[in-house]
């Protein structure tokens, strides 16, 4: 049913309007921006930086498929938004000359209106994983690499194969593997610092300044709440292909946790993938444990967190950057994931630092003598040289320059 679904939304509805968006015309010096599903990641922080630095030669607009979220943003004062499936939304689809995203833009803008837009993507985070083409799964099998079913699919998979007119990598090592994951051209790929990354290097007062000016979920509040412990940590695993319920597998002894906590003043938060179900975690409240299931951008808070628990994922290299931030691997399943899961492009104990912890029980005692040691911050200051940019030029004003050579003409 999906399937046919499918089929009827494309050849009846996406084809005649990709027809239409390739003949309207386009306004070179008029962008849309967005991100997946709310107003975050490398496309919230290019935007804010367009908006501080306000360059006269351009009109950016953020597009968003939720009218909450564009109400939410007006509330804040930010009046450059549109929804997406209003008139002027649909007007603003066929004529700008630029879509910027995070995503693939299927997911977050729309496929079928772009025409000859230019395609930007900022990405959402360097890291061990391949993508697309190289990724060893069911699907990217039967829709790029099976011959007989690659041809079937080709006219349900058009959107896989738009090739991007600029995509932002950081690094040669991280370049080799979007190339390799998207086949993208070398004159399409620029490495830079994530504007997101840029956020997280800016001193507190401007850190704060851009809180208060546009961040519209509960940042504010709980950054409040974290000042008044001793230390937080910020727990964030990845999600996991195969198993969605993974948090199950780690046997969290939360009364345990809470108990140690509590005698030091601490905070533990739990911050999930958003492809993780939330019932995965426990119903009950903890004094000192806290489950962010809303809403929130997790960037604003990051520079006030005193540790970061992570496994896989990319927002591990993202705060090598902060040295503030102290770190913990929590890889319990490390196994299981390179064999079930999307196949890593590098050696994943090779692109990591040696804290580490395997069980419920190593973490605690991780959180109560929790101290990086001279050999593990010398490991991430290695670690921070492969996966980002020396060059402070490779900024926000970098990317913009180079976006403008491909627009505007």
């Amino acid at each position: 049913m999906k399937l046919l679904k499918k089929i009827f939304i494309t050849f009846f509805i996406g084809y005649p309007l990709m027809l239409i968006a390739y003949i309207f015309p386009r306004n070179n010096k008029l962008w849309i921006i967005s991100s997946l599903n709310d107003f975050n990641c490398n496309s919230k922080y290019f935007f804010i930086f367009f908006k501080e630095k306000k360059p006269n030669d351009i009109s950016l607009y953020w597009i968003a498929k939720d009218k909450k979220l564009v109400n939410e943003m007006k509330k804040k004062g930010i009046n450059e938004v549109l929804y997406m499936y209003s008139l002027k939304g649909i007007y603003f689809l066929l004529r700008s000359g630029a879509y910027i995203t995070s995503y693939p833009v299927e997911e977050s803008i729309n496929f079928w209106t772009m025409g000859r837009a230019k395609y930007i993507n900022l990405w959402h985070g360097v890291g061990l994983k391949y993508h697309r083409f190289m990724q060893s799964d069911k699907k990217t099998y039967f829709l790029f690499k099976n011959k007989i079913t690659k041809f079937i699919f080709y006219p349900l998979a058009l959107n896989f194969y738009k090739q991007f007119d600029l995509f932002l990598s950081t690094t040669p090592k991280m370049t080799h593997l979007f190339q390799t994951s998207f086949r993208i051209k070398n004159e399409n790929i620029i490495e830079a610092l994530y504007p997101r990354c840029e956020f997280l290097t800016q001193d507190n007062e401007n850190i704060l300044f851009i809180i208060e000016k546009y961040c519209i979920h509960n940042e504010k509040n709980l950054i409040k709440a974290i000042k008044k412990y001793n230390r937080s940590f910020l727990y964030m695993p990845t999600w996991r292909d195969t198993n969605p319920n993974f948090i199950g597998d780690i046997k969290f002894n939360y009364f345990l946790l809470n108990e140690k906590l509590k005698n030091n003043n601490q905070l533990f938060i739990f911050k999930l993938h958003p492809r993780t179900p939330s019932d995965s975690l426990p119903k009950k409240n903890f004094s000192n444990i806290l489950f962010l299931k809303e809403k929130l951008d997790i960037y604003s808070i990051l520079p006030f967190i005193d540790t970061l628990i992570t496994d896989y994922s990319s927002i591990y290299y993202d705060v090598l950057l902060n040295k503030k931030i102290e770190t913990i691997l929590f890889p319990f399943d490390q196994e299981n994931y390179d064999n079930n899961n999307r196949n890593l492009a590098y050696n994943y104990n090779e692109m990591t630092d040696s804290n580490k912890v395997y069980n419920f029980s190593e973490l605690l005692r991780k959180i109560e003598n929790e101290n990086n040691d001279l050999a593990v911050n010398i490991e991430k200051e290695k670690l921070k040289e492969i996966f980002w940019p020396i060059d402070p030029s490779k900024n926000f004003d970098y990317i913009l320059s180079e976006i403008k050579k491909r627009v505007i003409k």
